[in-house]
């Protein structure tokens, strides 16, 4: 094994990686992107982390992780085992500067690897893989690069590659659970739980925080609720501010929880009587053909119109509401 910088156009994808292979069985055109979806699956690509790493290679001008090369010595063929959509990335931007950084990428090669090691490597790579940080220790820590180290936005959003609200929304979220929820877990004498994190991650987002203020409560009223579990779900913060501005939700959340107001709030949008007989089933078949079928312009509409927001509200909670079934029944989100 060494450390070794590489011409990019000496390394070659790993196309007999059995999801890499598979995708080019149906598609032909191998981009940076494709070999994430088919390693990763849409959710990684979709969801975001495919351009926050790619941004944040660019940005920063290379990768600190090298990849994982094999070298077939008797051929002096390099193939890359782990690390194919970064090496598709260098090979990209090459592409678009010539002679520039991206001529040559940092790899650890190993010579005439056997097969259960590339199986061992691929495995750890797309089937352990390193953990997440959760969201909490996340937080913390760009509250602590920005507050604390004085960098810059522009430092936290190279190297995370990701957005300011997002990244600040981790921050302020962060810094409104240290200055309310933890004195209060203190004198209660309760233990610290940053699972609780997310609620007030969700409180920076939609107007929650304003809607406190217009109707007259604070963030300190806001922690009592999530103490005492009125607010029981950390996903309906994201109709707090609806709650509050209809008096009767608000009343029923005041009571009960904030769940339960958001019930009374669908029971006027949804005709229950009229499918509450309705076999769950034939409903489950009915959306998932709406949604397979839902024109283009329908999701564009969905994404970008303002006028829309509430049903783009309504589709997130379905999915928070699948997620929470599927736990239930043991049925994990990548499965």
């Amino acid at each position: 094994m060494k450390y070794q910088e590489l011409p990019v156009n000496k390394v070659e994808l790993d196309i007999e990686n059995p999801r890499i292979k598979h995708y080019l069985s149906i598609r032909k055109e191998l981009t940076s992107e494709a070999i994430s979806l088919a390693l990763t699956g849409p959710s990684d690509v979709g969801g975001g982390k495919y351009s926050a790493l790619k941004e944040s290679i660019k940005e920063n001008r290379g990768i600190f992780t090298p990849i994982i090369v094999n070298h077939i010595t008797a051929k002096n063929r390099y193939i890359a085992i782990e690390g194919n959509t970064r090496l598709k990335f260098y090979q990209e931007f090459n592409e678009q500067e010539p002679n520039s950084v991206w001529q040559k990428i940092i790899a650890i090669v190993y010579d005439d690897m056997s097969n259960d090691s590339i199986h061992a490597i691929r495995l750890q790579a797309h089937m352990v893989g390193a953990r997440d940080w959760d969201a909490f220790s996340k937080a913390k820590y760009l509250d602590y690069l920005l507050n604390t180290e004085k960098k810059s936005m522009n430092y936290l959003k190279v190297y995370c590659g990701g957005q300011e609200s997002k990244i600040l929304n981790l921050i302020n979220g962060y810094q409104d659970m240290m200055k309310y929820y933890v004195p209060k877990q203190e004198e209660i004498g309760e233990q610290f739980d940053p699972q609780k994190f997310s609620y007030y991650e969700e409180l920076q987002r939609n107007s929650a925080k304003e809607a406190l203020a217009v109707h007259g409560y604070n963030i300190s009223d806001f922690t009592d609720w999530v103490i005492s579990e009125r607010i029981d779900r950390a996903e309906h913060v994201r109709k707090l501010a609806r709650v509050l501005g209809e008096e009767d939700a608000r009343k029923v959340f005041l009571k009960s929880t904030l769940g339960e107001a958001i019930k009374k709030l669908d029971s006027r949008d949804v005709d229950l009587k009229k499918i509450e007989k309705t076999d769950i089933y034939d409903l489950i078949k009915t959306l998932e053909y709406k949604l397979r079928t839902l024109p283009y312009q329908e999701a564009e509409k969905l994404k970008k119109d303002p006028k829309y927001k509430y049903n783009r509200e309504k589709l997130i909670d379905l999915n928070e509401q699948v997620k929470s079934l599927l736990k239930i029944i043991g049925v994990e989100e990548d499965e």
